[in-house]
């Protein structure tokens, strides 16, 4: 799992390996925390995504998305 650390930074809950570290230009923003705990929970939904499409739901769809998650 991945969560929030501090201000800008996103770690592994597991072993507190940093994933990514990133600026916020425009301040402690509501919509800064929004991004990062969005980020955070991007294994998470990767994996129900993924579920889903091996169960053969909405296969095409999903499918798709997980292909733009992957950088394909």
């Amino acid at each position: 799992d991945w969560v929030v650390w501090g201000d800008w930074a996103i770690k592994s809950s597991i072993n507190g390996e940093l994933i990514a570290s990133f600026e916020c230009y425009g301040g402690r923003s509501q919509e800064s925390f929004a991004n990062a705990n969005l980020i955070a929970s991007a294994p998470d939904m990767y994996s129900k995504l993924k579920e889903i499409a091996d169960n053969n739901f909405f296969t095409v769809e999903i499918e798709e998305i997980l292909s733009k998650a992957r950088g394909e």
